[in-house]
């Protein structure tokens, strides 16, 4: 728990939101100004500095130490007020600072009530002399005149990274917690193996010790959390069966280029299931991945779904429950069949995903709900397929936001829509914002929108499901399944899922391509819009290597000494014990990736690191300079040429963008080590607007290993 305190920090007014993709995690700032010296440290609330109108704690009391905006999400254990302003020095409307000015503080006023310490405190008329705070903040938020009055102590100063990003901080136990921050629609609760054992996954065998297979069928009834110490395709022998619930796939742990399932069905029959960045590419005989009635509240993000003889992904007859896809791909079904998935399903979400190139079944929804948000298909013979069917039923879709772009002439996108044995339809639509590109000219644009590109005998809604249980207005007594998905217009979803769906290589240091070669292809195919369908036997003929599959390399997995999930380079950095497995413990009211006190794990927050753009930087000291560089267009490759990037929110470091337009510099704060980051945004001439966390770790060295 460091306050960093004096040099650089990085504050505003206090309070800015959440940031986009669930990335630094926000609340509560100050009132109206400050952060604790230098950002918002990595230290608790309170600590002694107060915090509230008055500063409370044991120093700055009165109109001292922090005004009206007490000691945000980081008081400051040498830069804020617990050692200077206590007691004598805090006290009689003076308080104020220790040994980082203002620092922990700031105030609504611009300092201090009377102007910087009192008998005990630090400097004179510090802090608030022309208007700056010692530590850096200032009612707006940047540095007033300097960051120091006449005597305030420490640099001040935010620089370009002016605003804070408070720390989220709850009351455990008061609300359901979100499968990981990010996690959107009905499957959004789940709750994986949280609180479990982990397991690493050494080998990619087909079973045994150390295999993927071994894990997944030994799970224990506290859960699970699966890591990977190995990259590469691991067959499964025919079908291989999630039966126990309450687990996390964490594939972004995968050292190297990912880890894939091939040859064989996984199939899901257990609940309470979190899969992230993870490749099932059958390749085989059979389905890619099959679910049943026994899969309830269950989430799948940043996956593939590929290379089915039958369908890539599929629920046929006892229908899944609450279930989550998002930000993942479905392509590839292998012809003559070639099938994105049968979906009997109940209430389903589908968000940010890519079908491409499965000659039918867009799926083929038999839904309660689908709730369809942003979604982009390409290059289908048979579209979106609406029940298809005579028997008497009410499936439901509501279709939002997505974009419909063809690989051959098209003039209809959602089809097949049946009136049952009775005469009536049993598919019941609403459609919004939708478009479909069905002229192949090359070019993304519109050829029709909406129930114009939807045939068949269904019941046009005119207002969407509410996702509800009995899917009747939202009320105290009946309320929303799940999180409700964040809209975004058809072409900015097109442009996001061109930017972020499927599994991903999200190390900003990385030295190769942001996707695999078998999901970068199929991305392109969509950019250039070109018509590529697969026979089954012959996936060689996209033209990659492994008999089409695509080489996933390995490189050495970081050391783990005490197996608890978190490599020892992690641990150290953010004050864990390499040597001890304290994986379930829970993330306090720090500054983390992860909400604190509402019982988030250790492990938890640093899997979400890995899910968002991250990287390594090394302590920068008075002798050694330190800074990451991010490329931001790596991460927002849907956009435009051209978008302008801007840069916001650093905690514990500075950021600015660099003379190219797109390269984003993270400078951490003096002698910090820990956790920091910031967040970015690039805006294109379309307007479309793609914003992204990015995690910095701060380690005495910038080795990983």
């Amino acid at each position: 728990m460091q306050g960093t305190g004096g040099t650089g920090g990085s504050v505003s007014s206090g309070g800015a939101s959440a940031t986009a993709a669930g990335g630094l995690v926000a609340s509560g700032g100050t009132a109206s100004g400050g952060a604790a010296a230098g950002g918002i440290a990595s230290s608790g609330a309170a600590g002694a500095g107060g915090l509230g109108a008055a500063g409370a704690g044991a120093g700055g009391v009165g109109t001292g130490g922090v005004a009206s905006g007490g000691i945000p999400a980081g008081g400051a254990a040498s830069g804020g007020i617990a050692a200077g302003g206590t007691a004598a020095g805090g006290r009689g409307g003076t308080g104020g600072a220790s040994t980082g000015g203002v620092g922990a503080g700031g105030s609504a006023s611009g300092g201090t009530a009377a102007g910087g310490t009192g008998s005990g405190g630090r400097g004179g008329t510090g802090g608030a002399g022309s208007g700056g705070i010692a530590a850096g903040g200032t009612a707006s938020g940047g540095v007033a005149a300097g960051g120091t009055g006449s005597g305030g102590n420490g640099a001040g100063g935010a620089g370009t990274g002016g605003s804070s990003v408070p720390i989220t901080c709850g009351t455990p136990g008061s609300k359901a917690l979100l499968a990981f921050p990010g996690a959107e629609g009905f499957g959004a609760f789940a709750k994986g193996g949280r609180g479990g054992d982990v397991y690493h996954v050494t080998n990619l065998a087909a079973s045994g010790a150390g295999s993927f297979a071994y894990g997944i069928e030994n799970i224990p009834a506290s859960g699970r959390t699966i890591v990977f110490d190995v990259s590469g395709y691991a067959s499964i022998s025919g079908v291989l069966t999630a039966s126990k619930g309450l687990f996390t796939i964490a594939g972004q742990t995968a050292p190297g280029d990912g880890f894939a399932l091939k040859d064989g069905t996984f199939w899901l029959s257990a609940g309470d299931a979190i899969i992230r960045h993870m490749r099932f590419r059958d390749g085989y005989s059979a389905d890619s991945v099959d679910m049943d009635s026994s899969a309830v509240n269950f989430i799948w993000d940043h996956c593939d779904m590929m290379f089915s003889h039958d369908e890539n992904m599929s629920s046929f007859g006892t229908p899944p429950e609450n279930m989550t896809y998002q930000y993942s791909i479905n392509a590839w079904g292998l012809e003559t069949h070639s099938c994105g998935g049968l979906w009997d399903q109940g209430k389903v979400t589908a968000h940010h995903t890519l079908w491409a190139h499965n000659h039918t079944r867009n799926p083929k929804v038999r839904a309660t709900l689908l709730d369809w948000i942003n979604n982009v298909t390409f290059d289908w013979d048979i579209g979106f397929i609406m029940g298809d069917s005579s028997t008497p039923a009410n499936w439901r879709s509501n279709v939002r936001g997505s974009y419909f772009v063809s690989g051959t002439a098209k003039t209809d996108a959602l089809e097949s829509a049946s009136l049952d044995s009775t005469g009536k339809p049993n598919f019941h639509l609403f459609m919004e914002d939708c478009a479909l590109d069905g002229n192949i000219n090359g070019v993304l644009d519109v050829t029709k929108t909406d129930f114009d590109m939807a045939s068949g005998d269904y019941e046009k809604v005119t207002a969407p499901f509410p996702l509800t249980a009995n899917f009747q207005p939202v009320s105290a007594s009946n309320p929303v399944v799940g999180v409700p998905v964040t809209q975004d217009d058809h072409l900015t979803a097109y442009k996001k899922v061109v930017s972020s769906a499927g599994p991903l290589r999200l190390d900003v240091k990385s030295q190769k391509p942001l996707r695999d070669e078998v999901d970068a292809l199929v991305v392109n195919d969509l950019v250039t819009q070109n018509h590529r369908h697969l026979t089954y036997q012959q996936i060689d003929a996209n033209g990659l290597g492994n008999g089409g599959l695509g080489t996933l390399s390995s490189t050495p997995a970081p050391t783990d000494t005490d197996k608890d999930g978190m490599p020892d380079y992690w641990e150290k950095a953010v004050g864990l014990n390499p040597n001890l497995d304290d994986h379930n413990g829970l993330v306090p009211c720090v500054f983390a990736y992860v909400p604190g006190n509402v019982g988030y794990t250790w492990l938890e927050d640093y899997l979400q690191w890995l899910a968002i753009p991250h990287g390594v930087a090394a302590k920068r000291t008075a002798t050694g300079d330190s800074f990451l560089d991010v490329d931001m267009s790596r991460f927002t490759s849907g956009l435009k040429a051209g978008a302008v990037y801007t840069v916001s929110s650093a905690v514990n470091g500075t950021v600015s963008v660099s003379a190219d337009g797109k390269t984003a510099r993270f400078v951490p704060n003096l002698d910090f080590v820990g956790r920091a980051g910031f967040t970015f945004s690039g805006t294109d001439s379309d307007k479309s607007t793609i914003a992204s966390a990015v995690g910095v770790l701060v380690g005495e060295t910038a080795a990983t290993n």
